[in-house]
């Protein structure tokens, strides 16, 4: 297990102080100890040794591919996992701000509500509650690729894009002023609005490939490849973060 301290209160009371002030603002911070799971991530595959010896270049192409897929497992748990033999991912974490459509847009409409513009506006607010009311800066936003690729496509009533278009650059960088990670492991009509320094990832082991031999492979020429990797996350102060439904 990896220990982490999540924020349990913070008072930042600082003030202008007179020169001749006898006793300064105190402010207050109190946290919680937590321990946090370290999780395994690992998968393997069978391959023959005459494969690895005549084709060299071969190894290399199954060590990216095999390392590919614990990256595309650890988004997974970074964003969803439900805790238990999973990392508990910030998607997952209690106290995250929870801005659904239903409740909260339901009471507090954005700006252009039912318009096309209508997702950005929902960004927009989740980065200023982030500031306002997790007294953080949301420097990150993850989306979808089917909903990026919905507000890239978005037009005004002259069919003009909103955005550069076809002939501009496709790689969306901000948002906003949000830093946007593209990941199809968040699901689709949601985004994560948040501040990265918030959370913290744990490596207890950094990703490795091992080559070894199981039952009998020895003897039948095959070997197995594993990749593993262990890690840990940390919400320091979860409402720092915030699920954003998107309009579909």
């Amino acid at each position: 297990n990896a220990a982490g301290v999540p924020e349990a209160t913070h008072t930042a009371a600082a003030d202008e102080t007179p020169v001749n002030a006898s006793v300064k603002p105190e402010s207050a911070l109190t946290f919680e100890q937590v321990t946090a799971p370290v999780v395994t991530i690992a998968h393997w595959l069978p391959i023959t040794r005459q494969t690895l010896q005549d084709a060299s270049q071969l190894q290399s192409y199954v060590d990216n591919r095999m390392l590919e897929g614990l990256m595309l497992e650890e988004a997974d748990q970074l964003l969803n996992g439900a805790g238990g033999n999973d990392l508990t991912g910030i998607l997952q974490t209690a106290n995250i701000q929870d801005l659904d459509t239903a409740v909260y847009f339901a009471a507090a409409p954005v700006a252009d509500a039912g318009e096309n513009n209508e997702n950005f506006n929902r960004i927009l607010r989740a980065r200023r509650l982030i500031r306002t009311t997790g007294r953080a800066r949301a420097n990150f936003v993850v989306m979808n690729p089917a909903d990026l690729e919905q507000m890239l496509t978005y037009t005004d009533e002259h069919l003009q894009y909103f955005g550069a278009g076809p002939f501009g650059n496709a790689a969306v960088t901000a948002l906003w002023g949000l830093r946007v990670i593209e990941d199809e492991a968040i699901q689709a009509n949601h985004a994560l609005v948040g501040d990265g320094r918030m959370a913290a990832v744990w490596d207890r082991m950094q990703s490795q490939i091992f080559i070894d031999t199981i039952d009998d492979q020895f003897i039948r020429n095959m070997l197995t490849i594993l990749a593993e990797e262990r890690v840990a996350l940390t919400v320091f102060r979860p409402v720092a973060f915030a699920d954003v439904e998107l309009v579909a």
